[in-house]
């Protein structure tokens, strides 16, 4: 098993599971689907079960999540600011 991590820069590879880089960094990353964690900065759309990334890349979202995944998006966004 393998996780890749997308940089603004490359793609870094470890064998570390989502859970666990999640756990690392409470609060940083937004778990939209059960296949990937993201960075909220970086969210520049979210639509009925896609999020959409600042470089044009589309992430799914399960349908019975959309709605958590959205107000923990606008909660993180919010805490930023």
């Amino acid at each position: 098993m393998h996780t890749y991590i997308h940089t603004q820069n490359d793609i870094r590879e470890s064998t570390e599971r989502l859970t666990a880089i999640d756990k690392r960094y409470p609060g940083l990353f937004l778990r939209c689907h059960e296949s990937y964690l993201v960075n909220p900065d970086r969210v520049t759309e979210i639509t009925r079960f896609h999020l959409t990334l600042i470089n044009g890349t589309t992430l799914p979202i399960p349908e019975k999540k959309y709605t958590a995944v959205k107000k923990r998006l606008s909660e993180m966004l919010a805490k930023e600011k």
